[in-house]
């Protein structure tokens, strides 16, 4: 979901107009350091840690406020907040064009505003939902991109499947330089399952701490073999012996076999 935007500075006189990205899965906006030496701003620097899929990465940059608005739309968003970046992922190839629009029946009648540097230099995170608002909808059969009207105007969303083999395949994610591939599979199976994770920060419950004492207390040795209780809820559970039962129980069969 990219959108072409006018983004302004400290005041509405001074403004760059530019690409940016609805990425609701992110709590925090960004912008290139570039976009913002370009509208002039000064900002607070600062050290964030940014985490996605494929791991956590420690980002410099600084924090600024901007205001923007979709091209070919009146009401201004304000971003208090957002860390400015050397550079996003890159979003360049889900850019909507004409081009696209006019392969398909259900779009005819959109028009989307085009800026001649194709390049995303904003990401609009959650913290900025009035962006990500939808206000109006254009469906077309399920393989066809949707088209929404957001607070920054129209976009398209889904798929595109006469271009997008020859684009490649793109997961929205923060990279970390010199990261293997088992380690990031780790921390995605990890974060998905924190029970296996090796290290916990939960507190023990009380059944937790009993356990070992009781695993110790109840090792005895009894013809040469060490034996201890199995843990149990219950102080009073006993269970029966089928030691002999399972003697038996081979002993018949053998005879069986025998035909004795």
């Amino acid at each position: 979901m990219v959108a072409a935007v006018r983004v302004y500075g400290s005041d509405q006189t001074h403004f760059v107009d530019t690409y940016a990205f609805l990425d609701g899965g992110s709590n925090i906006s960004l912008c290139t350091t570039n976009l913002m030496q370009r509208l002039k701003l000064r900002g607070t620097e600062v050290t964030r840690k940014i985490e996605g899929v494929a791991g956590s990465k420690h980002h410099q940059g600084f924090v600024v406020a901007m205001k923007l608005k979709g091209l070919q739309e009146t009401d201004l968003i304000s971003m208090p907040s957002v860390l400015a970046v050397k550079e996003l992922s890159s979003f360049n190839a889900s850019i909507p064009t004409n081009e696209v629009v006019s392969k398909y029946n259900h779009l005819s009648g959109l028009n989307f505003p085009e800026i001649s540097k194709q390049k995303v230099e904003i990401l609009i995170g959650a913290d900025v939902w009035q962006a990500h608002v939808i206000h109006e909808s254009v469906e077309g059969e399920p393989d066809q991109p949707l088209a929404l009207r957001t607070g920054l105007g129209w976009t398209l969303f889904g798929p595109e499947p006469r271009t997008s083999g020859s684009k490649g395949y793109a997961v929205n994610c923060v990279q970390s330089a010199n990261d293997i591939l088992y380690e990031r599979k780790k921390r995605m199976f990890n974060y998905d399952f924190p029970g296996n994770s090796q290290v916990s920060d939960a507190p023990y419950s009380v059944e937790d701490k009993q356990f070992p004492q009781k695993a110790e207390t109840s090792i005895t040795k009894l013809n040469g073999h060490y034996q201890r209780e199995l843990p149990s809820k219950k102080d009073d559970l006993i269970l029966p012996d089928n030691r002999s039962r399972k003697y038996l129980t081979s002993m018949c069969k053998l005879r069986i076999a025998k035909g004795s």
